[in-house]
């Protein structure tokens, strides 16, 4: 019984931290409060000691539009989308945040928002109206449940991902685990075509590019979804990585997750356990930001695999890095023959840019 409270206190020390407020802080707050979570939260949030980042950054300079503050986010620089403005200023605005965070949220709509059905925007339930950043606390915890929501959206019809827990093998109950998610066809014996996306670092889990877009633009831009849609028109069987969950709190310590401590230890266990357990022939990589270096360390750790199973590879605004790679004359070549990386620019898109670079780069 003992074990299982402080399972429950570490969970609300941890809901806190990826709320943004220091974890030395957040665990004084609920040790002052007896773990009530509310109590604390109401706390820190009166005293505004978010951290590592705060609340509010500069205002924009755009003179058509009204000052205000814009999230905290660190996904990559090619999702610079601004907020929207705020409400009319001579609507009342509430002074006291903790009235903008529902307590014990389950859903979006605790929230007061949802995404339309159709353009899969955020949008408020009460006014239709896009999102509105109030603190960094609300978006951090709201963010939460967009991701739970686009994991919810890949294992419900039309596309009907299984989710499975990681690592494989028995582990206690009381370890992290992390997860992946995959068509249910991967393992048939008669598929041809196989599709891995790899997200970048940064705040986002399985289903997502960035959080940035999905706040302000569609999840047809920062999620996996119209990927997923293509590759079932396609016939391809598809897996959804999650590389930046490498860890859990146990007993106030971080504690990796095995066989995933890392992005490129997670594509590699990916691709040890399930692709090269399927049957397909053509395999084919999208990876954006970090999951780049984690797909480029993959090269270089499965090498014959990769040469004889992966067709193509296209990598988004990767942060990839060729000069310390022991990749030899097949792979080099490999890599000018089937490997994209669309960069942002100012030139049009499609145009070929950083010439007599290792792998074609092009204006995205």
């Amino acid at each position: 019984e003992k074990k299982r409270q402080m399972d429950g206190n570490e969970g609300l020390l941890e809901s806190l931290v990826a709320m943004g407020f220091n974890e030395q802080l957040a665990r004084e707050a609920l040790k002052s409060h007896s773990n009530n979570f509310d109590s604390a939260l109401n706390a820190l949030l009166t005293t505004t000691e978010a951290d590592p980042t705060p609340l509010t950054t500069p205002p924009s300079t755009d003179s058509t539009s009204t000052p205000t503050p814009t999230p905290t986010d660190s996904t990559s620089n090619q999702d610079q989308s601004k907020t929207n403005p705020p409400p009319n200023s001579d609507s009342p605005q509430p002074t006291d945040l903790t009235l903008q965070i529902p307590k014990n949220p389950t859903c979006l709509a605790d929230f007061g928002y949802y995404f339309h059905p159709e353009h899969l925007t955020l949008l408020s339930i009460s006014s239709n109206s896009p999102f509105h950043f109030i603190s960094q606390p609300h978006y951090e915890l709201l963010s939460s449940f967009i991701s739970s929501h686009i994991q919810q959206l890949m294992i419900c019809p039309p596309f009907s991902l299984s989710e499975q827990l990681l690592p494989l093998h028995h582990v206690p109950y009381e370890m992290p685990r992390s997860s992946v998610f995959f068509t249910k066809n991967l393992f048939s014996p008669k598929i041809s075509t196989l599709l891995l996306l790899i997200h970048g670092s940064g705040n986002v889990r399985a289903g997502q590019w960035a959080r940035k877009p999905c706040f302000n633009s569609s999840l047809k831009i920062g999620s996996v979804l119209p990927y997923l849609d293509k590759a079932q028109k396609l016939n391809y069987e598809v897996v959804v990585l999650n590389p930046n969950l490498n860890y859990g709190m146990i007993n106030n310590k971080k504690v990796a997750i095995e066989k995933n401590e890392t992005p490129e230890r997670h594509v590699v266990y990916i691709w040890d356990e399930f692709v090269r357990k399927s049957s397909a022939r053509d395999v084919f990589i999208i990876a954006h930001s970090y999951g780049g270096t984690a797909t480029l360390n993959l090269l270089e750790e499965r090498e014959e695999e990769v040469l004889r199973r992966v067709k193509g590879i296209a990598l988004t605004d990767s942060v990839h890095y060729f000069e310390h790679r022991r990749f030899g004359r097949r792979m080099k070549d490999f890599l000018k023959r089937r490997c994209v990386d669309w960069v942002a620019s100012e030139e049009e898109v499609g145009k070929e840019v950083e010439k007599g670079a290792d792998c074609v780069c092009v204006s995205g």
